[in-house]
């Protein structure tokens, strides 16, 4: 027990942008002593813990510090012409100030998305989300409601963006997250009797396929106006090789160009009506906006993809050379106090770098 101890002191003292140097009104004593009784409980395998620790410190070292060749660029109010959407599924605001903290650098324009109201906290759009199966629609409201801006980005409360990673990315086009599969096919005339069997629990729900077909036969009956829907339909076909598709993906983060904003709100009207699930509704979304070719897509790492979806398995696989990592968990009580401290001592004392200018 004594050894390990001092193995999670000296992980924790390696590196001065690190833990040591400020751990808030706790103190580092408290720090150590409460994360290392929490994590040797939870694992019950130090063997296990000592992996962790090493794995962290190692990927710290590693993607910490940009080499000479990567210089930091400033970032200060690089954003500035983009609105930062941060949206919460539930209304547990009391991380707004970490995330704040974060992205405010780069993004001096944030809007906080919410199921309700908050005393304490101020939410500038109020979006009833169904425990955030349909929160999407935050960004169809951003949009009308601050139209002045170049582009809008989508991210959820619950997750890490490296937006120094974003440098080479083109603001006139739309970013996705790392995948979007064709999903379900929809259906077509002449094919009404296509089964809707999936092994996917979404599609199968009352948010799944058949509110998608619903929302894809009013978009095709729509009347050309500021925007063409049968460009929409067309594009729709496009990106599904001949046939309309119900796409799937993750959604927890993408961005949305002036070009396409407005069409993005209208049609985020219709999929929020029709409550289709947001994995669905978003992919599907940027499938009609645009053609596959011409998004970016942000390599980002998703824990479900590579594993337990804990704080351990966040801190082990995070790295500051990635365009984000998800999900990150606030409200995790045995995690909390250490989460909160990595994010500060490790990541935003990372992000600072790119903002001294």
């Amino acid at each position: 027990m004594a050894s390990l101890f001092v193995f999670f002191l000296r992980f924790l003292c390696t590196d001065p942008d690190m833990i040591c140097l400020s751990v808030g009104k706790y103190g580092l004593a408290v720090l150590v002593v409460s994360t290392l009784a929490t994590i040797l409980v939870l694992t019950r395998d130090m063997s296990h813990m000592k992996e962790c620790m090493t794995n962290i410190a190692v990927a710290k070292q590693e993607h910490s510090r940009p080499t000479l060749s990567q210089e930091p660029k400033c970032f200060r109010n690089y954003f500035k012409d983009v609105l930062l959407v941060i949206v919460y599924h539930f209304a547990k605001y009391d991380s707004i100030p970490h995330l704040e903290s974060l992205y405010k650098g780069a993004f001096p324009n944030i809007a906080i998305c919410g199921p309700k109201e908050d005393k304490e906290y101020k939410v500038d759009i109020i979006v009833k989300n169904d425990g955030g199966l349909i929160a999407y629609h935050c960004l169809g409201r951003a949009v009308r409601l601050y139209p002045r801006y170049e582009g809008y980005l989508y991210i959820n409360d619950d997750m890490i963006v490296n937006w120094w990673n974003f440098r080479n990315f083109d603001k006139s086009k739309i970013w996705q997250s790392s995948f979007i599969e064709n999903g379900h096919p929809l259906r077509q005339e002449g094919d009404q009797n296509i089964s809707y069997s999936t092994k996917w629990v979404w599609f199968n729900s009352s948010y799944g396929v058949e509110p998608c077909n619903k929302t894809i036969k009013e978009i095709r009956s729509l009347k050309p106006y500021n925007w063409d829907p049968n460009r929409l339909i067309a594009n729709l076909k496009h990106n599904g090789d001949g046939r309309m598709y119900c796409s799937k993906g993750w959604s927890d983060v993408y961005y949305i160009p002036r070009i396409y904003a407005d069409q993005f709100a209208d049609i985020c009207d219709i999929f929020y009506r029709n409550k289709v699930f947001l994995e669905i509704a978003v992919t599907t979304m940027i499938r009609l906006l645009d053609l596959r070719e011409n998004t970016v897509k942000l390599s980002g790492h998703y824990l479900p993809d590579i594993g337990p979806s804990d704080s351990k398995s966040f801190w082990t696989h995070y790295r500051t050379d990635i365009t984000f990592m998800h999900p990150f968990k606030f409200h995790v009580k045995s995690f909390a106090e250490m989460n909160v401290a990595l994010l500060k001592n490790w990541v935003i004392k990372y992000s600072a770098k790119y903002l001294e200018c």
